[in-house]
């Protein structure tokens, strides 16, 4: 007998018996191997769906061991009886997890910078950023950090696309030093010869740049020139970070050290008809007293400005002569007070007088 193979058999009867032989013909069906549809590798822990029970070619039966969506298993199919076919196996690969990432749980950026995700270190390398604990969108490269973001990082295998378990957090905080307030106009003395240093800025440490957009600070001890604008942002020395933006302000240089024409003619022309002095117009808020040499007041004003308020060899007060009358040639004397800030508040000097009417 040939249980393998379909096979036609004869029956001999035994000599000396009235019979003649017989046939009969066994067949054999051949087994059938059961075929399934490969699952696909998958991350330990997720869901592994239940194998078939009917192979993709209509055999019938069950698996073992029970699955594991922990560890790679080898999966045994055995048909159910009264089928010919024999057993089947699959191998389902579960692969391990990437360790949890590890790095800086607060880390710092300046805001100047425009930092993004892709800016932050960490010790382990391919990690996907998610703005939760668990699920979520990963986020792109390029996504903008804010001061205060709270991100969660997840370990990445490129070889087999699975991500840690577990994330780490990340709390993320972007510092934009904050500006003082100044006035548009700075003012200082010339005799003092004022440098960046000599600027007041509140208590907040600053970087000042000749334009909006330089990028080279200038220097403490760079001197100060009249008429000239800076630009100033504000430095965070502990993290080397400056403002966003930076505040323009203008230099002032004021010069206390004033000079005068000291020759009046009276001669109805237009040359040497008034005291003048140079400078006085920065100082508004002064008073001259003008004498002759005995000592006499002949002439007093506020706020002399050249123009409407000026001596022009007319006293204004009565005694010597009589007011709004010319004085007559002669030396005479000034004292000008100007208060100010700076060391130069007051201007003396002698004016000669040539009344020719």
């Amino acid at each position: 007998l040939d249980n393998t193979a379909t096979t036609t058999y004869t029956f001999t009867p035994t000599a000396g018996l009235c019979a003649t032989t017989a046939t009969m013909t066994i067949t054999v069906n051949p087994n059938i191997t059961p075929t399934f549809t490969q699952v696909a590798d998958i991350c330990s822990g997720a869901t592994l769906a239940a194998l078939p029970t009917t192979s993709d070619n209509g055999i019938t039966g069950s698996w073992s061991p029970a699955l594991d969506n922990t560890a790679t298993t080898t999966y045994t199919f055995t048909p159910t009886a009264g089928q010919c076919a024999t057993t089947a196996t699959m191998t389902i690969t579960v692969n391990p997890l990437p360790s949890i990432p590890t790095g800086n749980a607060e880390q710092t950026f300046c805001a100047i910078d425009e930092p993004t995700v892709s800016d932050v270190v960490m010790g382990s390398t391919n990690i996907t950023w998610y703005l939760s604990v668990a699920g979520g969108t990963p986020l792109a490269m390029n996504y903008p950090l804010i001061d205060g973001l709270i991100l969660h990082a997840a370990s990445f295998d490129l070889g087999n696309l699975c991500e840690s378990s577990t994330r780490f957090q990340v709390t993320i905080r972007v510092i934009d030093p904050a500006l003082p307030i100044l006035e548009e106009q700075l003012q200082f003395c010339k005799e003092l010869g004022a440098t960046l240093a000599s600027i007041d800025t509140n208590g907040v440490v600053m970087n000042w740049y000749d334009s909006m957009t330089g990028t080279t600070p200038l220097p403490s001890d760079y001197l100060l020139q009249d008429g000239e604008v800076l630009y100033g942002a504000a430095f965070n020395a502990t993290t080397n970070c400056e403002s966003t933006e930076r505040l323009q302000v203008e230099i002032a240089i004021v010069d206390t050290n004033l000079n005068y024409f000291n020759l009046i003619t009276i001669d109805d022309n237009q040359n040497n008809t008034a005291l003048k002095i140079v400078g006085i117009e920065d100082f508004p808020n002064n008073s001259i007293e003008i004498y002759n040499r005995y000592g006499e007041l002949v002439w007093a004003g506020n706020n002399y400005d050249n123009s409407t308020i000026v001596f022009k060899g007319m006293a204004n007060v009565s005694g010597v002569v009589s007011k709004n009358s010319y004085l007559p040639s002669g030396t005479y004397f000034f004292i000008l007070q100007y208060p100010n800030t700076c060391q130069q508040t007051e201007l003396k000097g002698f004016i000669h007088l040539e009344n020719k009417k």
